[in-house]
């Protein structure tokens, strides 16, 4: 490729599925953008700060991890061959702390301390914001809060080749085509768990209209679900030693840390808030 060249990942790359996966990871980055989290209760009371301070820590020593990563990355980019796949599960970690965190200040809600903390606190921050406890602002608030039915995302079909577009991310297709691919991973998951193959019983009929179809999730949930992704090798897989150049794992990289962080931010910034509300600091 001549030097003269302007880089770009979305077209540099051979790879069909990650050119689509890195105008999802663009879309989600523009989605976070000035992102704040706005708190509508009272939450004044004090509560105790040995509850929530392991997480704190965590967050803190997976957020150094994260810049570890960059740091290599930085100095060989192969090394972003190795460390993409698994990224995503440090952003969502780094993530989850910090949510544990809020949602405790926020409700006294113990809800990210236990065995089932992960799926609770998606449930729990979609009906805080459903009910107005919480209000998410900046430039994609609105479709961030939206809480979108698991039936009503897989009725949406793509354009063929139009998520390969470099531009495809800016576009409210890309938005819904996002949200179908969450849909599909809910799915898996969900099949995974219930032992289901298909849908070829009645039983396996009737547990996916009782069940999945009224499932309801957010697009801030995709940290959660790539995080997920991350132990699936199916058709969607993506191999980045085979399928992605390093120079293309390097931008997916770099674009996925700082969309995280972006959601990071308002998260700490929402829990130093309520910290020195609950006179914590």
């Amino acid at each position: 490729m001549s030097p003269l060249l302007t880089y770009n990942a979305a077209i540099s790359s051979s790879s069909k599925k990650f050119k689509t996966h890195l105008n999802y990871i663009k879309c989600m980055k523009h989605l976070t953008s000035n992102l704040s989290i706005n708190i509508n209760i009272s939450a004044t009371a004090p509560l105790s700060r040995k509850v929530f301070e392991k997480f704190e820590r965590l967050s803190n020593i997976t957020k150094i991890s994260i810049a570890g990563e960059i740091q290599s990355c930085d100095k060989e980019k192969a090394y972003s061959q190795v460390s993409a796949p698994w990224v995503p599960v440090k952003c969502y970690y780094r993530l989850y702390y910090l949510e544990s965190t809020f949602l405790y200040l926020l409700k006294n809600s113990n809800v990210g301390f236990g065995s089932s903390g992960h799926t609770e606190i998606r449930k729990s921050l979609r009906n805080f914001i459903r009910n107005r406890d919480i209000s998410l602002a900046g430039t994609g608030a609105s479709k961030l809060s939206r809480s979108i039915q698991w039936d009503s995302a897989q009725k949406f079909r793509t354009v063929s080749g139009s998520t390969l577009r470099a531009d495809y991310h800016k576009s409210d297709e890309c938005t819904n085509s996002l949200q179908k691919k969450l849909s599909d991973y809910i799915e898996i998951d969900w099949k995974l768990k219930e032992r289901i193959k298909n849908y070829r019983t009645k039983i396996d009929r009737e547990k996916k209209i009782n069940e999945l179809l009224i499932k309801e999730f957010n697009l801030i949930d995709y940290f959660y679900w790539m995080r997920i992704k991350a132990n699936y090798r199916d058709v969607d897989f993506l191999d980045f030693d085979k399928d992605v150049n390093e120079n293309d794992a390097y931008e997916y990289l770099m674009l996925y840390i700082e969309t995280a962080e972006q959601y990071a931010t308002a998260l700490q910034t929402a829990i130093d808030t309520l910290k020195r509300t609950r006179s914590l600091v």
